[in-house]
């Protein structure tokens, strides 16, 4: 299978993305070092078998999005051969492809597949690798922004105490790197990683417990695992509405730490290290491919985008826009914007030019 890469929003500095995507030439790449008897990178779109649009988190501008979508030459060129690694948190699912965040409500197992990421958020988990056979002192712990209202209700439960830390935080991955050492500390420090859902349904946290071989929690009822490992050995689902019972179900499982945890780092290494999670992303590409009719004609879907009930059914209809401004409050402040934004259009192009002194 010959691919290409692309995407529709380049990240030009650091600061574009709050969760940039692996870069397309990263992947090119990584491609090639992997020397893979299936796959390999296609010098232009037209000779590809699959292209591939890596997508970053498009967080609240899913119209926008769509708009970049479908002024993409390759996408209307090419309709059926264009799939989608995206971050997405809670994913329209315009493309078929794997998805990190599609939610389990939107699920349609012939056009989405399941998976991680392909890049590295925090480098420093690399340099704490060496120290995971450290013997933790913690039974869990947690540290955090509130993202998502199960975060609330992880903050609320009364979980924390000295030797069970639930920590609220401000800042996303940390300010600085004494906030971000802090926060692999307490990882390492601890036999049970909380990994409840932030802005999507997936958790960073969760792939990053696995790699420094600690056991992560999984609170995210809406999260669909990827295919592949035996998640039930390495890690332990505990339900939104019993995030109250943590204590008693992990002090529970405190003898089962030691195997868990050696499970979890094999599984880390299997499925979603650097040297292998392109590759069975790609695999995951391969199986929408075989398992798609002959007749399939994704052009015919695309034109679907900008119904209204396509909108609806996502959520994404200007009514259901407006009913949720007017329900947070940010009506108000959201036309206020968008009217100066458009003064400030009307003035720029309508003030005079100055005039030449010499004249």
């Amino acid at each position: 299978m010959r691919v290409f890469f692309t995407t529709t929003t380049p990240n030009t500095t650091p600061e574009t993305h709050l969760l940039p995507p692996a870069e397309t030439d990263d992947l090119v790449a990584a491609l090639a070092a992997a020397d893979h008897p299936r796959f390999a990178c296609a010098g232009d779109a037209e000779s590809a078998d699959v292209i591939i649009y890596v997508e970053p988190q498009h967080l609240g501008r899913l119209r926008t999005f769509r708009r970049k979508l479908l002024s993409e030459a390759l996408i209307r060129q090419y309709p059926n051969k264009c799939f989608t690694f995206d971050y997405t948190p809670e994913p329209i699912g315009f493309l078929p492809g794997v998805y990190t965040h599609m939610p389990a409500r939107k699920w349609e197992k012939h056009r989405f597949r399941a998976g991680g990421y392909h890049r590295t958020f925090n480098p420093l988990v690399d340099q704490y690798e060496a120290e995971r056979d450290r013997t933790p002192r913690l039974l869990y712990s947690f540290r955090g922004i509130m993202s998502h209202p199960v975060r609330q209700l992880l903050f609320d439960a009364g979980l924390s105490t000295p030797d069970t830390p639930v920590e609220r935080v401000e800042t996303w991955g940390g300010k600085d790197d004494d906030e971000r050492t802090s926060y692999f500390e307490q990882i390492l420090d601890t036999r049970f990683v909380l990994c409840p859902r932030g802005w999507g349904t997936s958790s960073i946290r969760m792939y990053e417990a696995m790699q420094l071989g600690r056991v992560p929690v999984i609170i995210a009822d809406e999260w669909v695992a990827p295919e592949g490992p035996a998640w039930s050995k390495f890690s332990i689902r505990v339900s939104e509405s019993r995030i109250g019972e943590i204590p008693g179900i992990l002090k529970q499982r405190e003898g089962d730490f030691g195997a868990m945890a050696v499970a979890a780092r094999q599984a880390w290494e299997e499925w979603f290290s650097p040297s292998v999670r392109l590759i069975h992303a790609l695999e995951e590409i391969e199986y929408l491919l075989l398992v798609r009719p002959a007749d399939h004609d994704e052009a015919k879907l695309q034109r679907k985008w900008t119904s209204f009930a396509f909108e609806w059914k996502n959520g994404i209809s200007v009514p259901q826009s407006v009913y949720w401004l007017a329900r947070n409050g940010l009506l108000t402040e959201r036309g206020k914007d968008h009217l100066l934004s458009r003064f400030n259009e009307i003035v720029t192009v309508q003030q005079p030019k100055p005039r030449d002194s010499h004249s």
